[in-house]
């Protein structure tokens, strides 16, 4: 195991050790729990929502709605692009050149953001490194861009401080293979559970075929994998942390569904309630109801305390 992903396990086991000492960022430290909210119809966002249009329940128990707005703070915004071999197989059918591409798509995510708003580009495949230049998301040694550590990766993203003054994103870019990540699913979760990030992916449908996957231990046990299994794997990111997943064809650029994702984000309701008739400690499993006419309704699958 090299260095960089030992501390990334630490990291991990060290976090599931102090979750009672250290309040993960997705409640207020003043005891009101903090709920951001996704609700379009056919695609777009509903809005001028008030409290009296939220249902929310705490383990099963209705929560009166402190207050619900439209967040201006400013954002933080992490993009994580996989720069792993795979993205340049050729297959039948296929386009070529996704990773060029994207590289250049993620160059220009400043110019999709506000003044004030923060943003990182990062690069992986069997480790992350950063990515601030078409250039330097080239691929490297061989040696690394034939193994792609998405989940590993994503983990260590996620294990960065944050600046609480800033709402939180993580984009993932990729075409969802994952063939040398070790955490487990367990610690995945642990870590996803425990965030304060949305995380959105945009994955592109360039490979499918003849593709190589991770350990049993990433699909929570099963002992052979398929792409199938994977879609599954990624949708449980999206569904932990309340984000979405986004397709692009191999033909098209990223940057429409990088624009997407972040006006997604943006628009989102942030609701504040302090909870009661619940047990202080332990998983808060989340159910939000919205009044009124949508279709579509995202938020983190619960909290810790």
């Amino acid at each position: 195991m090299s260095r960089g992903l030992g501390l990334v396990v630490a990291s991990a086991l060290g976090l599931l050790s102090a979750q009672d000492q250290q309040p993960p960022r997705f409640y207020a430290s003043a005891g009101a729990v903090i709920v951001d909210v996704s609700v379009r119809d056919r695609g777009k966002p509903i809005k001028g929502l008030t409290a009296k249009d939220f249902e929310i329940r705490d383990n099963g128990v209705v929560q009166t709605v402190a207050d619900v707005s439209l967040e201006s703070m400013p954002l933080d915004v992490t993009v994580l692009a996989d720069a792993s071999e795979s993205l340049d197989l050729r297959l039948e059918g296929q386009a070529k050149g996704v990773r060029d591409r994207l590289a250049q798509n993620i160059t220009q995510v400043p110019t999709l953001l506000q003044r004030d708003d923060h943003v990182q580009l990062l690069r992986f495949a069997s480790g992350v490194s950063a990515a601030a230049s078409t250039e330097t998301l080239e691929r490297g040694a061989a040696s690394e861009g034939q193994r792609t550590a998405l989940f590993d990766s994503l983990v260590a993203v996620l294990l960065q401080l944050s600046d609480a003054t800033r709402r939180r994103l993580v984009i993932v870019l990729t075409d969802g293979v994952d063939t040398s990540s070790t955490l487990t699913y367990e610690l995945r979760s642990a870590v996803l559970d425990r965030g304060g990030a949305v995380v959105h992916l945009i994955t592109t449908s360039a490979v499918r075929d003849d593709a190589q996957f991770g350990p049993p231990g990433l699909l929570r046990g099963v002992t052979t994998t398929t792409f199938d299994d994977f879609a599954w794997v990624l949708r449980d990111v999206a569904d932990r942390t309340g984000g979405r997943h986004f397709e692009v064809k191999p033909t098209e650029d990223f940057l429409p569904a990088l624009g997407a994702a972040i006006e997604e984000f943006r628009t989102r309701y942030i609701i504040k309630f302090i909870p009661q008739g619940v047990d202080p400690t332990g998983w808060h499993a989340l159910t939000v109801k919205v009044a009124g006419k949508h279709d579509d309704l995202r938020h983190k699958a619960g909290y810790w305390r």
